[in-house]
């Protein structure tokens, strides 16, 4: 089994680092592959925000009427980020995490959660 180790999470760039980079980062305590996990994530929203951002300049279509689910990809994987970020997190990131009230089930200290 791997070592945990703490890390340091900005959700706005999607960087884990070992040294915080900004005032708001979460802290976690992960092992690599799990870290790596996370970053597997972020990749996978960042590909969703893409595909949102190109749907929003078709001009043939005005954004206004693209459904709901066309965002669901990166509403999803941004709640899997917190969901992992909650059970691997501190106090701290936990709190903040419960008190955005993003998350829909709070049963991620299970290992099984995704």
């Amino acid at each position: 089994m791997l070592e945990k180790q703490m890390f340091f999470v900005d959700i706005k760039t999607g960087e884990i680092t070992k040294e915080p980079t900004a005032e708001n980062t979460f802290t976690i305590m992960a092992n690599e592959d799990e870290v790596q996990d996370l970053r597997e994530l972020f990749e996978e929203n960042y590909k969703a925000d893409l595909k949102g951002y190109a749907r929003t300049h078709k001009p043939a279509q005005e954004y206004h009427t693209f459904s709901e689910n066309e965002n669901a990809e990166y509403d999803s994987t941004m709640e899997t980020i917190y969901a992992m970020i909650y059970r691997f997190g501190d106090a701290e990131a936990r709190q903040h995490i419960r008190e955005m009230g993003i998350l829909k089930e709070q049963d991620y200290d299970n290992e099984n959660f995704q």
